[in-house]
């Protein structure tokens, strides 16, 4: 009887909704039965009629044809994403999207092309281009497994989760291969799992290279990605608001591109200052760039593309303690931006690799293996990311980097963010830093699948000189730490920190009348934390750093007085 009443619930809601209510119901309903499925199914993707032998050397191309090619894959669905999974072409995830946008954030080539034929510039010494997410090693520039069947299989699956094991072993020594791709049958074995989680919005890879030998190996690997995020489902492609998103300031461009050297300051040698490569349509030509780290500017925790035209981005996340390089192509913004066919594409590729380009070659131990993780997030309402983690992506901005009491209004301080849990109530708290903690908000929020944004202007009569931060932390309802973040900034001509006013503007909303008890201790931004029989209990409470309100009285005269935890 249970289930009868509540299939007749639903279909009396649905059957009394707007058609426009109808995708936001999908989406409730998704959520308040959540679980992961997996299912077998085909996709079909259409290439010029090539012939290869039973070694991958390719045969024969035409070029202007058009046939289809049936490929099984593996479809994976939670309620925020659908994923397809291609294991029998290269191991790859060539679909993904983002079920609250209904949007693709993966690049898929609408025919393929034999590509750089006999040129010398790939292992099999041809390529073609086809879509998604890969792991590719044992070789640079695509490795030896990009058109390869791998073993799939499937090594977890419940409600909760749903975990693909997708494997290699390298015993591949292709005798065409041009002299260059000399790293030969490593015997490296390459175990790549994806997984998908019960109320999740990122896709979770592992990537696991065992290395059975008695001796170390050299070798390459990179996980490729073809991204145009929030793009139509049959349309994928990047538009000119496409912006790579990088924390390091300067790149490494090789000879042979010369027309995106020319966008960049030269700083010595192939390094130039990343600047306006950052945007794709600012790359005059294809080319090769590599993020160049330094001391200032580390690679960080995350990378990837937002596309400004429609708001969102995909964010590849990871420790990069493994990952050290990351790899940009592009064939060019003017030959691409309204291609549908041919070798030049609207889209970004980005690689995270173990060695820091092409060429330079990583190593594994005898008996050793080398793991790590990677997150790819799709993301809603961020124009850029300064911090990510696996729970939250965030960017944390002011409207200016300095500020002089004397001309400006206030600081106006933005939290965009981006959780990875939509749905679940976190605390959320900003604050300024330095001499002084002044909390700007504290307070729950609902992690919204379209994003989270907190703007909040102070002014100077709640700061001070000796604030030089600020900080950003988000807890879970276990507090646990989701994310910490921390940004400079200065200020001048302020009052002095100990003179900081004693009723705070933000307070003056939060005067407490309607709360009962003798006296109530108030956050800066009026959050009530509690509410005392005893003023001078206030003593023995356990408080973190930073300003805090006592208010005492009977509702109609009420006293407020400042204090401080330090």
């Amino acid at each position: 009887m249970g289930t009868a009443t509540k299939k007749f619930n639903l279909a009396l809601v649905v059957r009394n909704s707007s058609s426009r209510c109808l995708p936001f119901l999908a989406l409730f309903f998704s959520s308040v039965f959540a679980t992961v499925t997996i299912k077998d199914s085909t996709t079909t993707w259409h290439t010029n009629n090539y012939a290869i032998g039973a070694d991958y050397g390719l045969i024969s191309a035409q070029a202007n044809t058009s046939v289809a090619k049936t490929l099984n894959c593996k479809v994976i669905d939670n309620e925020y994403l659908k994923i397809i999974v291609v294991p029998d072409f290269g191991g790859r995830i060539v679909s993904m999207v983002y079920k609250p946008t209904n949007h693709e954030q993966l690049y898929t080539t609408p025919c393929g092309v034999p590509y750089g034929i006999n040129a010398g510039n790939f292992y099999y010494n041809w390529l073609m281009v086809y879509a998604g997410i890969m792991p590719t090693f044992s070789e640079p520039e695509h490795g030896k497994f990009w058109l390869r069947p791998w073993l799939c299989q499937i090594v977890k699956q419940n409600a909760d989760t749903v975990t693909l094991s997708l494997s290699q072993k390298d015993t591949v020594n292709f005798a065409g291969r041009p002299a260059k791709f000399n790293y030969g049958a490593t015997g490296i074995e390459c175990t790549f799992t994806i997984s998908i989680l019960s109320g999740k919005n990122y896709i979770d890879i592992g990537v696991l290279l065992n290395n059975p030998a008695a001796q170390s190996k050299n070798f390459e690997y990179w996980t490729m990605s073809t991204f145009a995020p929030g793009s139509p489902k049959n349309d994928p492609k990047c538009t000119a608001g496409s912006e790579i998103i990088c924390s390091v300031k300067n790149c490494n461009i090789p000879d042979g591109y010369g027309a995106c050297q020319s966008q960049e300051q030269n700083v010595g040698g192939n390094i130039y200052l990343f600047n306006k490569l950052r945007w794709w349509k600012n790359w005059p030509d294809m080319g090769i760039v590599y993020a160049w780290p330094d001391a200032t500017t580390p690679l960080n925790t995350f990378w990837g593309v937002i596309n400004h035209d429609d708001g969102e981005g995909i964010i590849r996340v990871s420790n990069n303690d493994q990952t050290i390089g990351l790899k940009m192509w592009t064939w060019g913004y003017p030959q691409s931006v309204n291609s549908t066919s041919g070798t030049s594409l609207p889209y970004i590729e980005l690689w995270a690799g173990l060695s820091q380009q092409f060429y330079a070659a990583a190593s594994i131990g005898p008996g050793q293996q080398r793991t790590w993780k990677e997150y790819f997030v799709p993301t809603v309402k961020c124009d850029s990311v300064t911090h990510a983690s696996q729970e939250v992506v965030c960017n944390l901005k002011t409207d200016k980097a300095s500020y002089n009491a004397n001309t400006d209004a206030g600081v106006t301080v933005s939290a965009q963010m981006f959780f990875t849990s939509p749905n679940q109530v976190d605390n959320v708290s900003l604050s300024f830093g330095g001499s002084q903690n002044v909390v700007v908000f504290d307070s729950t929020i609902t992690a919204d699948p379209l994003g989270n944004v907190i703007t909040r202007t102070v002014s100077f009569s709640s700061l001070c000189n000796g604030l030089n931060k600020v900080t950003l932390t988000a807890t879970s309802p276990q507090n646990t730490q989701l994310i910490s973040a921390e940004i400079p900034v200065t200020i001048t001509n302020a009052q002095d920190c100990s003179a900081l006013g004693t009723i705070s503007p933000l307070m003056q909303h939060y005067s407490g009348r309607n709360n009962s008890g003798n006296a109530r201790v108030y956050s800066l931004c009026g959050k009530l934390i509690t509410v005392l029989k005893n003023a001078a209990d206030a003593g023995n409470l356990r408080l973190g750093k930073g300003v805090y309100f006592l208010t005492t009285g009977n509702g109609r005269a009420e006293k407020m007085v400042r204090f401080t935890v330090q």
